[in-house]
């Protein structure tokens, strides 16, 4: 594509077309300021205690128990945490869980990075299959893989599958909801883990991950170790379990990080998950819609019952350049709506998480609108 000068350089936004809020990113997101004055009124309650104090151990139990509280989690499924973020999972898996062979269900970056990571363990089996990014691949599965890796939510292309699907197969069925956890319904029962980042939907910082266990997950778990394979500490799902089991993790983790979760666990329970779910579907269709009746822009996801309800891709016509329409929004008070930087598309990319209201997706489009007013 080629643009003859910088777009929108001089552009300058109304202060009333502006959202109240211009965090739009899609991870991390926005971290409401209330929040920040509750850790604040914290005072020396909460950061610089150690995490085996039992005013830190006593935080990661009500997390725990809050989560499965909003979620709907069945009651003999564990709530699981660590260290290092959702992404250090997928190696986790392959070192201490995945027993010969995975398979994969790839349609974006992070799916298929989770794929890559696992065929380069070199005593596992690997099977792909992939999609056309934008797209979701067929949900079938009969094979002989003792793990199935399916991504509940693909951050980088705003695809979502709809529900959870069902395989023919025994293998455990393991989810990354990274980006779509805490914002819509899934089905537990035909799931053994789902796993997520709380810098998404639940407006925390990064550097921790929560899952959802089944007892089946955890018994296969104790298999694996018991096979005398070398597990490092820090990739061992045993000490994953043992720990979350005392309300800990194996190293420190982040106070804050616990802390934001707390404070957004009470307001979405305040709320509850289907509420959530319903404002979610209402900000989605209106963005989508607003996208679908623009002569500039267009929902990269073509297929409606996929596009996600957290991530909203929407590509821009190649003769408006999206990034220069990121950087100046950005000098405008709005923030990160730029697409998945390895994608490369001419698009752009909208968190609107639970924290993201309503009213601020609306602003945006606005605001949209004026800058394409502003070039014809």
């Amino acid at each position: 594509m080629l643009f003859e000068k910088i777009m929108f350089e001089d552009l300058k936004i109304p202060q009333d077309l502006l959202p109240e809020d211009g965090r739009f990113g899609s991870g991390p997101t926005k971290v409401p300021v209330n929040f920040l004055e509750k850790l604040h009124l914290s005072g020396k309650n909460v950061l610089g205690n150690s995490h085996r104090n039992s005013t830190i151990l006593d935080l990661v139990k009500r997390c725990r128990q809050k989560l499965k509280l909003y979620l709907n989690v069945p009651d003999d499924y564990e709530i699981l945490l660590g260290n290092g973020g959702a992404s250090i999972l997928w190696e986790t898996l392959a070192f201490s869980v995945v027993k010969e062979k995975s398979a994969h269900f790839t349609c974006g970056e992070f799916s298929s990075k989770w794929h890559s990571l696992t065929k380069a363990t070199t005593w596992l089996k690997t099977e792909k299959f992939d999609a056309e990014y934008g797209e979701l691949p067929e949900l079938k599965y009969s094979g002989d893989a003792d793990l199935i890796a399916i991504t509940h939510n693909e951050t980088s292309t705003g695809v979502m599958i709809p529900k959870c699907p069902s395989f023919d197969s025994d293998a455990l069925l393991a989810v990354d909801a990274t980006s779509i956890a805490g914002v819509v319904e899934w089905n537990f029962e035909k799931t053994d883990l789902y796993y997520f980042s709380l810098q998404k939907a639940f407006a925390s910082e990064g550097g921790l991950f929560f899952a959802v266990a089944s007892p089946r997950f955890i018994k296969r778990v104790e298999e694996v170790k018991k096979t005398g394979r070398y597990i490092p500490s820090m990739l061992s799902f045993d000490d994953i379990v043992s720990n979350s089991l005392k309300n800990q993790t194996l190293n420190t983790p982040s106070i804050t990080t616990l802390f934001f979760l707390e404070c957004s666990l009470d307001e979405l329970l305040e709320k509850g998950l289907k509420n959530i779910q319903k404002t979610a579907e209402e900000k989605a269709n209106f963005l989508y819609s607003f996208a679908e009746n623009s002569k500039f822009l267009s929902p990269y996801v073509k297929k409606p019952e996929l596009r996600s309800l957290s991530v909203a891709t929407i590509d821009i016509n190649e003769e408006i350049s999206a990034d220069d329409l990121v950087k100046a929004f950005r000098k405008n008070g709005i923030n990160d709506i730029n697409s998945y930087r390895k994608l490369g598309k001419n698009q752009i990319r909208i968190g609107i998480f639970p924290f993201v209201s309503f009213n601020d997706v609306k602003k945006l489009t606005e605001c949209i609108d004026f800058s394409f007013k502003s070039i014809r």
